[in-house]
């Protein structure tokens, strides 16, 4: 992936179509307030993100990765789900082996609740092997 400076960049947007560069700035925009919102995920929820990254939200759900987990290193992501309610992030007390099987155990906690076995009969039918959820 080529990295532009900001000289560069400014250069490319001067030269763009007005199309282009409402698009630019729509796309610029939508990055802003996604770089946010994973910052709020992990200031309300990981004592401002230490050891921890956002690899991913989808609407109300993050799945995060815990980089330092000691206790394990064989299921390192966890999800947050967020409160439609109060509009704060939850953290789930369970790890995975992957980000494919956070993303089901959020979708099962999310839609059948907290202890759900949502996410071991959808790693079975799709052939994740040995799910590790901890």
């Amino acid at each position: 992936m080529m990295t532009l400076t900001k000289e560069e960049l400014f250069a490319k947007y001067e030269e763009m179509s007005p199309f282009g560069k409402a698009f630019f700035l729509n796309k610029a925009e939508k990055y802003e307030e996604l770089q946010n919102e994973k910052k709020e995920v992990l200031d309300e929820m990981y004592r401002n993100g230490a050891n921890h990254q956002v690899v991913v939200i989808i609407e109300d759900i993050a799945i995060v990765e815990n980089y330092s987990n000691s206790d394990f290193p064989h299921a390192p992501f966890t999800m947050s789900l967020k409160n439609k309610e109060t509009g704060k992030w939850r953290h789930s007390s369970h790890y995975f082996g992957s980000v494919d099987e956070a993303i089901l155990g959020a979708m099962g906690h999310k839609y059948l609740g907290q202890n759900s076995q949502f996410a071991d009969f959808a790693s079975k039918m799709l052939g994740i092997k040995e799910m590790v959820v901890v």
